[in-house]
């Protein structure tokens, strides 16, 4: 005859009270008598699950004991049990539906709210499911779970496993599935979001294979057809044949899109014509060396980038002789290789020689400066007296002159005749200041307060009434997190913890990349921050709201309606201080500079023009000079001043990253300046746009202002 609860009882007792040691305390037992399905959890650990027609029996040494029991629907129940050894506590428990108010509505209308904005969760932990999930401090559940028709919003979520937590904050959008999961196996446990990306290849080619790495993992994609889930917002891509890159490089950034498009350039179509040339498609070039020729009556063998080749002397190779050459499309190495020629022309350029002299504004020599010929890659250094010796060089070269702490003008000269002769002289940029944050040296220039042209046709007129500084560069990531650590230390709060350039970990300890400019802020966290620096710095904050100074950054009605005052203290240039400082030349008129007003003797970069080229900003040599844009940034931010300074001594006031601005458009904040992932038309110095105050990106950083 089968045994009841109670005789299986009995048998247990008797088999324990075998099994332990003579002389310790006997256990005692608590009998659970409830339905199906209710968990057991003591000090939060699960004791096990009630089964259909059976006592729940746990064997527990004497003593004070909280019990917990949970089922869905049901009210979260917490027992109190005293036991005593070998005896036994029977709990006939009584399950309580969640309590549901219930109100008799009145006869009038009511107001009906249509539409709910929803979107879906799906919550998971690794290794395994088990963790506990609350979000916004109510409870969910365990993973691994689907929440549907979830409120969309802000969501603080905690996953809990074993006393482990996992944590973070997420923006759940209208009708988005946002996959999280709760991964234990990393130290400390982290709550990272998964994508499901798309990617779109453009011109593949045989045998390659894309080599994504994230935050959290690494993988080789190899088949694109179906979305690809990845780990992390942050991701780079690769293109490889399994041995060695292809030099292409994307960073995705999948908050903003989850379609990732890779486009490998075409390879070049290269063939022998009869008088022995090699064609490509427009754009691509080529390093060329021939073996054994004759310029001229004398043997040389010398490499010659295939743009320049151009209408000056011959090589004529022997029948047979190999040409070898490295073709480029784009940038990137696709193909190598050696051509046969016949005994037919080639044609170059004539090697000749060039000198000349660097001086400051006196017309005195200056010593140690470099000399650079930027498309040879090679340079020189000046002596004593400023002068550097004759130079071998090729074709049409570019070339500026470069030294620590010195500007000089011309900012690019064009050699393209053997008998020219240089010169370089120092550019008067005025006062400079340094200030030395927390071992960090920030650098500012006195911009002067005059009247200056304004938009990318020049017909307008700006004008700043007062001389104010303004730094070197934006703010690097290295300079954002030291202050805002000491920020959260006295009192301040931010809505974002910004982001180490384009594809950084957000609000991670600086790495190698800590000169990069800080990304990912809003306006609103820039203003806070500048007051901050104020404070560190024992200047007055500039930015107020009712007298009080700004702190938080998550008070946006306070921050937007914001007062500022004229202090000392750091704070964010208006849009007519940043388009004269990137304008404004002083009293050199190169490069096609604007007098203005007529006469006055003040000079002003061209409007379509980036700040500080010699050229428009169609002219890519004179804007790679200045500018980090999609040409030349690899598709991702770059440390700041590695390009040249304008004519007031700033770095990259075109590219690298827009630069948020005080100045308000309406409910949106102004931002200048183009970025390294925009074409070389967005930067203008006459380009105005705005954005929301509120907004993110990791194209978007800011440049520090003072009132003297």
């Amino acid at each position: 005859m089968p045994k009841t609860g109670l005789q299986w009882l009995l048998v247990m007792v008797l088999l324990l009270g075998l099994a332990y040691p003579v002389g310790a305390a006997m256990p005692g037992y608590v009998v659970i008598q409830t339905v199906a399905g209710v968990e057991v959890f003591m000090e939060e650990e699960l004791q096990g699950v009630t089964q259909p027609g059976e006592l729940f029996v746990l064997p527990l040494p004497p003593g004070q004991h909280v019990l917990v029991t949970r089922k869905e629907g049901y009210a979260e129940q917490v027992l109190d049990v005293t036991v005593e050894s070998m005896k036994s506590v029977t709990i006939n428990l009584q399950l309580e539906p969640v309590a549901v108010q219930m109100d008799v509505l009145p006869d009038e209308p009511s107001i009906i709210v249509v539409g709910l904005r929803t979107g879906t969760l799906e919550l998971r932990s690794l290794p395994q499911s088990g963790g506990r999930i609350e979000i916004n401090g109510i409870y969910y559940g365990d993973t691994n779970r689907r929440l549907r028709d979830f409120p969309v919003g802000s969501l603080d979520i905690n996953i809990t496993r074993n006393q482990e937590a996992a944590s973070g904050r997420f923006v759940l959008e209208e009708g988005e599935t946002m996959v999280l999961l709760a991964n234990y196996l990393l130290t400390p446990p982290q709550l990272i979001q998964l994508f499901d990306v798309e990617f779109v290849v453009e011109n593949p080619v045989e045998n390659f294979f894309l080599e994504v790495e994230g935050d959290y993992a690494t993988a080789d994609v190899r088949d694109w057809s179906e979305p690809i889930r990845l780990m992390g917002a942050n991701q780079t891509i690769r293109v490889t044949n399994g041995e060695d890159y292809m030099d292409l490089e994307i960073v995705a950034d999948l908050y903003e899109s989850t379609v990732v498009t890779v486009e490998i350039p075409p390879l070049p179509v290269i063939r022998t014509l009869p008088r022995g040339s090699l064609f490509m498609q427009p754009g691509d070039s080529a390093l060329v060396s021939a073996s054994v020729v004759d310029v001229d009556d004398q043997v040389v063998d010398i490499p010659i980038r295939w743009s320049m080749i151009q209408g000056e002397g011959t090589i004529e190779p022997e029948e047979g002789n190999e040409v070898t050459f490295t073709a480029l499309s784009g940038g990137v190495h696709v193909l190598r290789g050696t051509a046969q020629f016949s005994t037919t022309d080639i044609v170059i350029h004539v090697p000749y020689d060039v000198a000349g002299r660097v001086v400051d504004i006196q017309g005195r020599g200056v010593e140690d400066v470099d000399v650079v010929f930027h498309n040879l890659l090679t340079s020189v250094q000046t002596d004593a007296e400023g002068y550097w010796e004759k130079t071998h060089v090729i074709g049409e070269v570019r070339a500026s002159a470069l030294k620590e702490g010195w500007l000089f003008g011309p900012g690019y000269l064009v050699l393209d005749r053997p008998d020219d002769e240089l010169e370089f002289r120092q550019v008067d940029i005025g006062d400079r200041v340094e200030y030395d944050i927390l071992g960090m040296p920030v650098a500012m220039r006195l911009a002067p307060g005059l009247s200056f042209p304004m938009g990318v046709q020049n017909v307008a007129t700006g004008e700043v009434e007062n001389d104010f500084w303004i730094a070197e560069t934006p703010v690097t990531y290295e300079l954002w997190y030291s202050i805002r650590k000491w920020a959260l230390e006295n009192g301040y709060t931010f809505a974002n913890v910004g982001r180490e350039g384009s594809s950084g970990a957000n609000g991670a300890p600086p790495t190698s990349r800590r000169y990069e400019p800080v990304t990912r802020i809003s306006w609103r966290d820039a203003v806070v921050w500048a007051n901050a620096l104020s404070e560190y710095q024992g200047f007055q904050p500039v930015y107020v709201n009712r007298g009080q100074v700004l702190r938080d950054a998550l008070d946006a009605e306070a921050v937007d309606n914001v007062v500022a005052l004229d202090t000392d203290g750091f704070r964010l240039p208006t849009s007519e201080e940043w388009e004269l400082a990137a304008r404004y030349q002083g009293s050199d008129p190169w490069a096609g500079a604007l007098e203005f007003p007529r006469d006055s003797g003040h000079f002003w970069t061209p409007g379509h023009y980036a700040s500080g080229a010699s050229g428009h900003h169609e002219d890519v040599m004179a804007t790679r000079a200045v500018a980090w844009f999609i040409e030349n940034s690899g598709e991702k931010t770059q440390p700041v001043a590695r390009k040249e300074p304008n004519q007031l001594g700033l770095y990259d006031m075109s590219g690298n990253v827009l630069e948020w601005c005080f100045t308000a458009d309406e409910a949106s904040r102004i931002r200048r300046g183009g970025a390294w992932l925009y074409n070389s038309s967005y930067l203008q110095v006459g380009i105005s746009n705005s954005y929301d105050p509120s907004g993110v990106y990791n194209h978007l950083g800011f440049r520090l202002v003072r009132t003297p």
